[in-house]
């Protein structure tokens, strides 16, 4: 079990890293082929 201190870094890291992957997502959808 890992302690809060070190799972809240985490998931704010993975909140981040998904979040950064659906803009780029939106962002190529976005452009003209």
């Amino acid at each position: 079990m890992l302690h809060p201190k070190f799972l809240l870094p985490m998931l704010i890291h993975y909140e981040d890293a998904s979040f950064l992957k659906i803009s780029q997502d939106v962002c190529n959808q976005g452009k003209p082929e």
